[in-house]
């Protein structure tokens, strides 16, 4: 149930979500987590969409700052 909560009140009607893109190029080098998460802190962005991260797995990282990475590369 809170789960499901947190779903509605970010995507609600009521609510104002900042949307954000990226091109990181890549996520290997060390502390690009970190920048990415300071940016979203930066510019008060809730969903950040990410392009040529360059992992080839899928899964989920919960990152010190609080906010989770969901990626999906290709899966060779």
């Amino acid at each position: 149930m809170k789960r499901r909560n947190l779903q509605t009140n970010l995507l609600s009607p009521k609510n104002f979500s900042r949307i954000g893109f990226w091109n990181v190029q890549t996520l290997y080098e060390t502390g690009r987590a970190a920048q990415l998460s300071r940016e979203m802190k930066r510019f008060r962005i809730d969903i950040m969409g990410l392009s040529e991260v360059r992992w080839n797995t899928a899964g989920r990282i919960m990152l010190a700052s609080g906010h989770t990475l969901l990626f999906s590369g290709l899966n060779d």
